[in-house]
């Protein structure tokens, strides 16, 4: 199977349930994501969302991940391990660029500009989210295995970007409404 990428407006969400937080938000689209999706692709009602290193659905064979940034949440849908990153492209982060990232990849990003720095970051995010390490895996020397492959999509001044088994990699975007 493909890996199924999905895209939701957190806009509408907001506008729902104006007295839930911010973090309240993410985590209601995302359970909604989640349910919506693994009931429409495969049949899968009521399912219960266990939150470990990396989130799973309890007696299920599939494998997701989730990320938010700014107005979306992005869900990533697969049969192999799979990892998600979205991030709305702002200024850099100088502190994450000296911290996070290796000195041919800042040289890279000062050649380039923002578009690089996002790149790299959601690439290295994605990464340690399909390995269950987490954000306590970044590190500035991350080497992929050959096993990986990253699917990179910007989309209305966001950078997306997947990673799951090379041949997984998901072909488009879909959105939830």
């Amino acid at each position: 199977m493909k890996t199924k990428v999905y895209l939701l407006s957190l806009i509408s969400f907001r506008e729902k349930f104006p007295e839930l937080t911010k973090r309240e938000i993410e985590k209601t689209a995302g359970d909604y994501a989640v349910r919506t999706v693994f009931s429409d692709l495969f049949g899968y009602d009521n399912v219960e969302i266990i939150c470990d290193k990396k989130p799973y659905i309890k007696n299920c064979p599939y494998h997701f991940n989730l990320s938010h940034s700014g107005d979306f949440l992005l869900l990533a849908v697969g049969d192999t391990p799979v990892g998600a990153d979205i991030e709305k492209i702002t200024k850099i982060h100088p502190k994450t660029l000296e911290k996070c990232f290796s000195k041919e990849e800042q040289s890279y990003v000062e050649k380039v500009g923002t578009d690089a720095f996002f790149e790299i970051w959601t690439k290295k995010e994605s990464y340690v989210k399909y390995t269950g390490v987490g954000m306590k895996g970044l590190s500035k020397e991350i080497i992929y295995p050959d096993e990986v492959a990253f699917f990179t999509q910007k989309y209305e001044g966001y950078q997306i970007t997947v990673c799951t088994g090379q041949n997984h990699l998901p072909v488009t975007i879909e959105t939830i409404v």
